[in-house]
This record gives C-alpha cells, sequence and structure tokens, in this order.
C-alpha cells in the first residue's frame, strides 16, 4: 500500500533490508524489528505528515484475506468485531483491540503489544482503518461519538476531523473510537449464512494451525481450498494474500516435500468430492468452483485422479 501511494520506492524498501514475507508462517513472518523499522523511517521522511491515515483508508474490500473474508460473511457488526478481535493473528498478531459496553455507548480500544514501540502513524492507520472496513461493511456512515488517542495532538489535524469527526480527544489513557451502542445492530450488507459456514471452517483450521506453529504447505492447502470457488488460488494471487514472494513459497514447500502444483490439485480433489456428494451442483458448475474453464478438463482431471469419471464417482 505504501508502494502504491508512492509513499516510498522499492529502492528503498531494499536499503531497509524489507522483503515480502508470510504473516501466516511464522518462521518467514516479516519481524516486528522491521516492521516498525519501515514505520520509523516513514515518520522520519515521508513528506505528508498524515500518511498513516492515509494507509488505513485505502483499503479495497474486493482484496480481502481470510479473516475480513470470514467477517464480511458476519450478520451485525457486533459479529464481525467478535470475530475480527478474537482472531486478529490472522491478519496481524502485534494489534489488539477490545469492546467495551458503556450503557448506550461502546468503546472500541486499540493497542500494540505491549513494548512494540511503533510510532503514532501505525497507530493512525490502524483505527482509520478499522473505521474505514465498518462503513464498508455495513455501506453506512459510522457516526462517531468521540475518538481518543493515546499521544498528543498533531500538526495535521484537519485530517483527524475529516475522518473521526470532530470531537478528538488527545493524551487519552487510550486509543479508542466511542459510538452509539445501536450501530452494533447494524446488519453487514454483504453477509451470507452458507459463505460464512465454510470461510469459518477454513478460517479456523489455518488459525490453530498457525497457533501450532504448523507448516506453510499446511496453510497453503487450506488458502487453496478458500480461493478455488472465487477464481482466486493462482499462485500470483496467494503469493499477494499472504505477502510471500514466489521464492520463498518455492523454496519452503521443497523444503516440506512438496510444490504448489502438488498441493493444488490435492485441494481440487478434496474439493471436487465433496461438491459431488453435496448432489446439488451440476459437473459444469463444480468443473467452475475448481478453477477449470470447460467441463471435459475437468473430466479429465477427474478421472486421472480417482480413475473414475465424476457421473461413475456419483453412481
Amino acid at each position: 500500500m505504501c508502494l502504491t501511494l508512492k509513499l516510498i520506492t522499492p529502492t528503498t524498501l531494499e536499503q531497509l533490508k524489507l522483503e515480502r514475507a508470510s504473516l501466516l508462517n511464522p518462521e518467514e513472518r516479516i519481524t516486528e524489528e522491521k516492521i516498525i523499522r519501515l514505520w520509523n523511517h516513514l515518520s522520519q521522511h515521508c513528506e505528508r505528515p498524515e500518511f498513516g491515515l492515509l494507509v488505513g483508508q485505502q483499503i479495497n474490500p474486493q482484496a480481502k484475506g481470510v479473516l475480513a473474508s470470514w467477517v464480511s460473511q458476519c450478520a451485525t457488526v457486533k459479529e464481525a468485531l467478535l470475530v475480527f478481535n478474537k482472531h486478529i493473528a490472522l491478519m496481524n498478531p502485534s494489534e489488539q483491540w477490545q469492546l467495551h459496553n458503556q450503557g448506550e455507548e461502546v468503546c472500541l480500544s486499540f493497542s500494540f503489544i505491549e513494548n512494540k514501540h511503533y510510532p503514532n502513524a501505525a497507530i493512525e492507520r490502524s483505527m482509520s482503518a478499522l473505521l474505514t472496513w465498518g462503513q464498508a461493511l455495513t455501506a453506512q456512515t459510522i457516526p462517531l461519538l468521540k475518538a481518543q488517542f493515546s499521544y498528543s495532538k498533531p500538526n495535521h489535524l484537519t485530517h483527524y476531523h475529516d475522518i473521526f469527526g470532530q470531537r478528538l480527544e488527545f493524551n487519552a489513557p487510550a486509543n479508542a473510537l466511542v459510538f452509539n451502542h445501536e450501530v452494533l445492530q447494524r446488519p453487514v450488507v454483504s453477509s451470507n449464512h452458507y459463505l460464512k459456514r465454510i470461510i469459518k471452517e477454513k478460517a479456523l483450521e489455518i488459525f490453530n494451525a498457525l497457533q501450532d506453529g504448523a507448516p506453510l504447505s499446511l496453510l497453503i492447502l487450506q488458502l487453496i481450498k478458500i480461493n478455488l470457488p472465487k477464481q482466486k488460488a493462482s499462485i500470483d494471487i496467494l503469493c499477494d494474500e499472504l505477502s510471500i514472494s514466489r521464492q520463498t513459497l518455492y523454496r519452503k514447500l521443497k523444503s516440506e516435500g512438496t510444490d504448489f502444483k502438488s498441493l493444488l490439485s490435492k485441494a481440487r480433489q478434496e474439493l471436487a468430492l465433496n461438491l459431488l456428494k453435496q448432489n446439488t451442483h451440476n459437473m459444469a458448475s463444480i468443473g467452475i468452483a475448481l478453477g477449470f474453464k470447460e467441463t471435459s478438463s475437468f473430466n479429465k482431471a477427474f478421472k486421472r485422479w480417482f480413475g473414475v469419471s465424476p457421473r461413475d464417482y456419483i453412481f
């Protein structure tokens, strides 16, 4: 996103010794030290002091990772926030969000893990992004009663008013967004119970695997199965979603005795059997869900996998 907004150049990233890596794989994750180094560099050298707020607002609802996809299928804002708070490690293990009821008001407080020493711009980004996502999910403006920040009033105050409204408090005990309780009951416009069940199942597998330090191949397999029906299971899309380079992906999977092509094939086989067992899909729709452009290609692949055609397998 910083590159898209032209806040930093690829050359500068190289000079800072920063490289794209996977958030879901602890061994390949960009270290906190490097992330903080980037934020501090931008804080010191970026000509736009409001860059943290800008980055937070540049959210593409269509470019969703696992957690964002799950949250987008929740029924209400309250459910979305609870899912987001509990499983934030799927997106950023450094962030901590807490939801507090205060009568008719709700306080959503934010902090980084203690002693991480992020600059204020990183806090700006996270709080701005949370509000932007909330408005994207509900297709409504979320009127804040007030916004609190744990640091001193910045010079670019106009940008704060544009995003958080007029009631701002600085040098507050915590960073927080305060809004009316009714906001929690607002429906999520993209909610789909069926999709939520599917995404939740896969997301929890990845979340649990992440907590257990699972191999990258297992995490990639689960992501492929999630992305296949959305036609977003190419290696480039997954690498971009996971912030991992193709070279790192190839190297790690090879060290685990597999490769992307094998994982894609395995995911297709598992999904094909699941869809056939449901007995509610025709062969064309199953083929499309698996990423095949023609039904004949799906039939040939299925026979290669299982020795029989899809129709023979059913009967």
